[in-house]
């Protein structure tokens, strides 16, 4: 049986203000809640969502911001109430609030 390490550093695009630009950075790596999964993501698609929110700030509590709603990608780890999934699937999905630009992320 194969034994993945997942990687300590996590690496995300972030737009940094309003208008601003997008920098790459080093970001902590998200640790999944009891209801979540940590996904290594390895295609992301740009969202309407994510556009609005650089132009316009809209529905940002924060910044900088990690854009990115839609995402496809592996299961690396498992939250205490995850049955649906395992690690290893690959799936697509919708993060309700973003971050989906970064190697790791968390869905639900």
């Amino acid at each position: 049986k194969q034994i993945k390490t997942i990687m300590s550093k996590n690496q995300a695009a972030q737009v940094i203000q309003i208008k601003g630009p997008v920098e790459v950075r080093e970001v902590p790596l998200p640790e999944p809640s009891a209801d979540q999964f940590l996904l290594k993501v390895e295609a992301a698609a740009l969202n309407p969502l994510d556009w609005k929110q650089r132009e316009s700030g809209f529905a940002v509590s924060s910044w900088p911001l990690i854009p990115g709603f839609d995402v496809a990608g592996t299961v690396e780890k498992l939250g205490s109430n995850v049955t649906k999934y395992k690690v290893g699937d690959r799936v697509a999905a919708f993060l309700r609030s973003g971050g989906g630009f970064q190697k790791y992320t968390l869905a639900p």
